[in-house]
């Protein structure tokens, strides 16, 4: 041991952390900082949150608590309280609710880090990167976050305002009800938004999520935990007729809405979102051999008995990035190229999908556009999905019939193009005449 500890310490300041909180078995600290903020409080004998405790007091006074990962400490564990786990618990929970009591905000649910989270994050280690988290609570991900992106500007909204008054110790922070407030963030701003179990503590995540997209930058990512209502533990429990609220987990009491991963995959299309990539996050029990699931997994489909084994969800999901070049496409339809160009790196589905789900008026024009624009520039293989979207949209719109059929008959197709003018001369005559003399112009 002696001698790996001689190898491992080896001061190396890339090595240290900059923490919300140090877990108490091993500090190191000025005595002028304990002259400052006084020496452990003793109303958490014999242990436990006593350095939560003081880390909030040392971080209040102005300075900065550093894990560093380039020291070795031998430390033993459970000498304090022994195997009397009963006494311990307790303890531990007694102390929690002092700590609580004393600072406003839960020690355990606002002091976390969501790594889970920050490792959604795809952005090189030097960028220079903005970065909101609803939700932010005292700030723990947020300060790992810095830990991670030297150059990041952290923002934050947090409900409790004691919790608020901590993270804003290393964020911007503003004290709100991000279902109540009025953002005043400048629009496509945001790299990343994150929403660490909060969209389910809403009672409209799909305005929310609507709402605050305009302030990610495009091809900014929304990254969101989402607990998995089709969880084993409480589909069994509805199998013997029981829906037990609980003050924390998959049924605490203060979630307002459920999700299951359909759910969550259409609510993020409906908000205007694309490019889903979904992590998933375990517990280590499984559907025990008691489980009333046991007897009819046989009959589900596979991939939904997966699901059954799944506590949470991380979705990691893009802001579309098209929303400029559909303006430039309405408002310069005549700029065929730079059209094409402009969406040269997106495929025909992510396209009317986005042009789908966004909220313009002129969806079928813009279809319309798109495909005439793939059309004149020869890259046939792309008409046909944006003419047929805009068909899909409005049956009867003739700019949507005209461009379908002369592409049809364009391409070889006549007995499919008949459909479609068929149609056009009964919305249209006029345009009908004009794409007959065009198809089939009169011999000179």
């Amino acid at each position: 041991m002696q001698r790996f500890a001689e190898e491992y310490n080896r001061s190396n300041a890339s090595d240290w952390e900059e923490r919300l909180k140090l877990v108490g078995f091993c500090y190191l600290v000025k005595r002028s900082v304990i002259n400052k903020v006084g020496m452990f409080d003793e109303r958490f004998t014999p242990g436990n949150y006593e350095d939560d405790d003081l880390s909030v007091r040392i971080r209040k006074a102005g300075y900065k608590l550093l894990l560093c990962k380039d020291t070795f400490i031998y430390h033993f564990g459970s000498i304090s309280f022994g195997t009397n786990s009963d006494y311990f618990r307790n303890i531990l929970a007694s102390n929690a609710k002092k700590f609580e009591e004393k600072w406003g905000f839960n020690p355990n649910y606002s002091q976390g880090i969501r790594f889970d989270i920050v490792n959604m994050m795809d952005s090189p280690p030097d960028a220079e990167i903005s970065v909101l988290e609803v939700g932010c609570a005292c700030g723990g991900t947020l300060l790992d976050i810095k830990n991670k992106y030297k150059n990041s500007s952290l923002f934050g909204i947090e409900l409790n305002s004691a919790a608020a008054s901590i993270a804003s110790l290393i964020a911007d922070v503003r004290n709100d009800d991000i279902e109540k407030c009025t953002l005043t963030y400048p629009d496509n701003y945001f790299d990343y938004i994150i929403f660490g179990d909060v969209l389910e503590h809403l009672y409209d995540p799909w305005k929310v999520l609507h709402y605050i997209k305009k302030h990610l930058k495009p091809n900014g990512k929304i990254i969101a935990s989402i607990p998995n209502i089709m969880h084993y533990s409480v589909i069994d429990s509805l199998l013997k007729g029981s829906w037990s609220y609980a003050d924390s987990g998959l049924l605490d009491r203060t979630h307002i809405r459920f999700f299951t991963l359909k759910e969550i995959q259409k609510m993020f299309l409906q908000t205007g979102y694309y490019r889903l990539a979904i992590n998933t996050k375990m517990v280590t029990n499984q559907i025990g051999e008691t489980s009333l699931l046991n007897k009819i997994t046989p009959y589900i489909d596979p991939e939904l008995v997966e699901q059954l084994n799944v506590y949470q969800f991380i979705v990691c999901a893009y802001k579309h990035g098209l929303e400029d070049t559909f303006s430039y496409a309405l408002e310069h339809p005549q700029e065929k190229e730079a059209i094409v160009d402009r969406l040269q790196a997106y495929s025909d589905k992510e396209i009317v999908q986005a042009i789908l789900f966004t909220e313009m008026d002129k969806k079928v024009e813009l279809l319309n556009c798109i495909g005439a624009s793939h059309f004149e520039m020869g890259l046939y293989e792309r008409v046909i999905p944006f003419f047929e979207s805009g068909y899909f949209l409005d049956d009867r719109d003739p700019d949507v019939l005209f461009n379908i059929s002369f592409f049809l008959s364009y391409i070889g197709e006549p007995a499919r193009a008949e459909i479609f003018m068929k149609t056009l001369r009964e919305v249209n005559t006029d345009m009908y005449n004009e794409l007959i003399k065009i198809l089939y112009p009169p011999n000179e």
